[in-house]
Parts: C-alpha cells; sequence; structure tokens
C-alpha cells in the first residue's frame, strides 16, 4: 500500500489504539504531517476508557505539538478511518463506524480480512513508526520540514524496543540510524519514562522472581500492562550473580509478552526469544537482548505460560550442543559430500573501501561487523543469505558470470563504514557467480539445537536446529559451520552413492 492512495479521500480520521503508547503517537503523527502537507485536514484521535495519558506520553504530546485528541465518540463517519499501531475491530481498539477502513500495523494480523489494499501490516518490524518511516520514504518525504516528527519517530522506536536494545528488523536500525532527533527533547522524553506506580511493579517483580542457580536463569512476572517495563526488569534481573540469562513476562490484553536478557556468548538472546515461543508466538532482537509475544488463542491455558517456558529454558539449556572452530571435534558420523553447481552471488569490499577499513554489514539475519581484508571476499548464498571467504577458496570453488547479482530477499543489505559512516548498498558491488561443483565438505545432519563459533567470529555463534546440517571443509578442517536444511538440500549431493566416512578427521 501506498500513501498516496489515500489523498483520494476528503474526511480522514487517524485512530491509534487506546490507551495509546508512544509507537502509536509517533505513526499517527508521522501519517497526520504527510496528509496534511498535501492539503488534507486529517483528525488524529485515540478513545478507551479514559483520555489520562502516561507522563512521558503528555510530554511527548506538548513538546512535539502533536495534534492528537481524547474521543468517545465520532457522530459522523469519515470517508477513510485509518487504524494505525493497531487493527480494526481488536479488544484495544474503540471501534467506529467509517465507508472505508484501513490499517498500518506491526503486530500479528488478527483477521485475515483486514488484508486489503488499504493495508499495511509488516509484522516482524519492532515498531509501526518504523512501517510509517518506510512508506514516507518510498513517497521521497523530505524529514528535514518536519524536525519534531523525527524526533517523534525515534521515540517511537525507542520506546518500542525497549529503549533500542530489541531491534527486531535492520528496517528498524536504519531508521536509528538515518533520524536526527532533538536531543534536548528525547533527553526530556527518556526521563519521564515511570510514574510512581511504576516502581512499586518493578518493586514487586523483582522480590517474586525465581532462580534455578544449576542452569543460571532467573524468570519473574511483571503484573502491568506496559510493555517497556519489561524490560527494564529484565535489565535489573541480569544483574543477579546467579543468572547468565532470564525472562520477565505480563500477561496483557492481547497476549503475553515477555523479554530475554543474555550476558553470556553461550546463550544469544534473540535465539532464545524465537525457542520460548515457538509454535505459539513470536518474537526477535539480538544477542543481548530480545523480546516476544505469546498469541493467548495457542496457549491450551493463559496462566500456564511460566511452566511452558521453564520447561522450554530448561530444555534449551540441557540439551544444546556447542562446537568451536579450529578445535579438535568428533566426526565420527561426518560423510562428504559435493557442492552443486548453483547460482549465488559475491561482492569485494575492497572496491569501496581501504584495506583495514571496520564495517558494519546489516542483514536480515542481523548486523555484522568485520574488516575489510585484500584476502576476504563476501558470499551471498541461495536465500540472501551473507558469509565470508577467502580469495583463495572463491577461485578455487566459484566462477564469475559476467552479470550483476540480483538479491532474493525483500531487504537489500548495506555496508557502512563504522568510523566515517559512509553507506554503500551491496547489490552496487555483488557480482554473481556459479559454484565449480567440486567443492567438498564432511558434514553431518543434526539431531540436537547446535552452536557454532566460526573461524570469522568467535564471539557470535550460528546456531542450527534439528534437521540443519554441521559442516567442515574437507581442505581445512578448522573452518566448521552450519547450513540450514534447506540450503543444504538445494547445495550439496553426496560425493559418492554410498557416501564417504570422515574416519575422525579434525
Amino acid at each position: 500500500m501506498e500513501l498516496s492512495m489515500f489523498l483520494r479521500y476528503d474526511q480522514i480520521v487517524i485512530q491509534c489504539h487506546d490507551a495509546p503508547d508512544a509507537d502509536a503517537f509517533a505513526s499517527g503523527f508521522a501519517l497526520y504531517c504527510y496528509l496534511a502537507d498535501h492539503g488534507k485536514k486529517p483528525r488524529f484521535v485515540y478513545a478507551g476508557h479514559s483520555g489520562s495519558l502516561k507522563p512521558n506520553l503528555q510530554a511527548m504530546k506538548d513538546l512535539l505539538q502533536i495534534p492528537v485528541e481524547y474521543v468517545t465518540d465520532i457522530p459522523s463517519p469519515p470517508d477513510l478511518l485509518v487504524l494505525v499501531d493497531c487493527q480494526y475491530g481488536e479488544k484495544n481498539v474503540q471501534l467506529f463506524s467509517a465507508k472505508e477502513v484501513a490499517v498500518i500495523d506491526h503486530h500479528q494480523m488478527r483477521n485475515l480480512s483486514t488484508r486489503s489494499s488499504l493495508c499495511e501490516i509488516l509484522e516482524n518490524y519492532g515498531s509501526c513508526a518504523t512501517v510509517m518511516y518506510g512508506m514516507l520514504q518510498r513517497e521521497k518525504y523530505d524529514f528535514n520540514h518536519h524536525p519534531s516528527l523525527q524526533t517523534a519517530l525515534y521515540y517511537g522506536l525507542y520506546m518500542d524496543t525497549s529503549q533500542l536494545q530489541e531491534l527486531w528488523h535492520p528496517a528498524d536500525r536504519d531508521l536509528r540510524d538515518a533520524l536526527s532527533p532533538d536531543e534536548d527533547i528525547l533527553s526530556i522524553l527518556k526521563n519521564t519514562n515511570l510514574a510512581s506506580s511504576d516502581l512499586h511493579i518493578i518493586g514487586e517483580a523483582l522480590a517474586t522472581h525465581e532462580v534455578d542457580p544449576l542452569r543460571r536463569f532467573a524468570i519473574t512476572r511483571v503484573n502491568t500492562q506496559d510493555r517497556n517495563l519489561l524490560g527494564i526488569v529484565g535489565d535489573m534481573l541480569l544483574q543477579l550473580d546467579c543468572a547468565d540469562a532470564c525472562v520477565a513476562y505480563a500477561c496483557m490484553d492481547e497476549g503475553i509478552r515477555f523479554s530475554v536478557r543474555s550476558c553470556t556468548r553461550e546463550v544469544r538472546a534473540d535465539e532464545l526469544v524465537l525457542v520460548l515461543a515457538d509454535g505459539i508466538g513470536s518474537g526477535g532482537g539480538h544477542m543481548r537482548k530480545a523480546a516476544g509475544f505469546l498469541d493467548r488463542a495457542k496457549l491450551q491455558e493463559p496462566g500456564s505460560f511460566p511452566e511452558v517456558i521453564l520447561q522450554r529454558l530448561r530444555q534449551y539449556l540441557d540439551e544444546t550442543d556447542t562446537f568451536h572452530a579450529g578445535r579438535e571435534m568428533d566426526t565420527t558420523d561426518f560423510r562428504l559430500y559435493q557442492k552443486k553447481p548453483v547460482t549465488v552471488g559475491v561482492a569485494d569490499l575492497n572496491e569501496i573501501f581501504p584495506s583495514g577499513t571496520d564495517v558494519m554489514l546489516r542483514t536480515l539475519e542481523g548486523d555484522i561487523t568485520l574488516t575489510v581484508n585484500p584476502d576476504r571476499l563476501l558470499m551471498i548464498g541461495i536465500s540472501g543469505e551473507i558469509y565470508p571467504i577467502s580469495r583463495e577458496a572463491f577461485a578455487r570453488d566459484y566462477t564469475l558470470t559476467g552479470h550483476s547479482y540480483v538479491f532474493p530477499e525483500y531487504y537489500i543489505p548495506a555496508v557502512r563504514d563504522s568510523i566515517r559512516g559512509a553507506k554503500v548498498s551491496l547489490p552496487k558491488i555483488a557480482r554473481e557467480c556459479i559454484s565449480h561443483g567440486e567443492g567438498l565438505v564432511y558434514a553431518r545432519k543434526l539431531s540436537r539445537r547446535t552452536h557454532v563459533f566460526t573461524l570469522w567470529d568467535s564471539r557470535k555463534y550460528i546456531y542450527g536446529n534439528p534437521g540443519d546440517w554441521i559442516a567442515m571443509r574437507q581442505d581445512d578442517p578448522r573452518d566448521v559451520y552450519i547450513i540450514a536444511k534447506d540450503i543444504f538440500a538445494e547445495t550439496y549431493d553426496a560425493a559418492n552413492p554410498s557416501g564417504i566416512s570422515a574416519g575422525g578427521v579434525g
């Protein structure tokens, strides 16, 4: 959906959810600014049992001059009602009549009938502000004309991602890096987040926590409807000397939200949150901090959440294998496989950055930090996954086709100079190549969850689930990594019909 589609309507009302938060205000304000700049006179409203706002929301409304109003009724149905940061018919949204309804949101779609030409729901984005930012970018919107909007969008993202600690999608990080908020106003907003009543909620959650000292994790319930408090409690709980990871959760109107924290490289918060939500919800984040949501309808009993989480936490910590590239490992069950002649991509960062430059590569899998090396290239796999390869190994296993590489993913990765900030879109230097079909690896299918610390990153593991494959290069047994099951099936064949045992290579 494009924002320009709204311009054919005359009477437009923008509505955010009841008891709004910063992301709802930011998203609605962004749409209001766009419509007003095109000569429209929209209304921006919220409803619910009370029009009172939390201190930070009142400050946000006043300091940024957001023209939002509390209403109990809309007497005359507008030509268009646009729901932002929520969906029509949800319990936390007062129902108003309209001739036509549109939705802009980042939460899980509840009603499939919502999907229409006037619908933009990006469930994997960390904030609705990010959705609005992307839509405004497509309209080539000039954010310099609205400094207050930049601050609003930044603060909306800040609050909906636990103070920028739970940036689920690279588009969230793009918003964070691109906008220039008013630092003075932002400082005021950041320091008006808590009411006195919040301190009592936080204190109660900390006082009633549970700890598993053997597995070194802690868990607690937070009696709140404010997701921001979950991150605050999680950060404090992680300071326990007997916990390396923790979970803070809250039973909210729309479902169960939880935050995960980790202070050890052996447990990635972004992986753990997916384990806890598997089959009953969703989540995301990064290595140290992440968050998730559980669909109430998918839980047999909402009150069973602590038991479900405790069971999954224990299973995760007890049933995970860890390997370190470069160390000796048992490869008795490994067999020899040969790479198929598949078409992939390659990029040479030396074309745009001097050798030794520290760069950050933003991908769907997360931000990758590396140093530009004349002997290192970047491979782009069949699903858009990115990993380093030596120039020697590339020359041995691949041939350039002479064509530019076309990325298969919706989000196109970018490379940024970590010091100077210069940013280059990876497709500008990506070239298509094809494997020779001669690359050999020893591999075996995983039966347990597995973590591998690779040669190119000893601080952050890559993880595989049962059904994925662990592999190591035949010509370099130190180089160990994970290959997703779908990718392995498409890119490798057994080296011969019977397979060849690795015979304890390592």
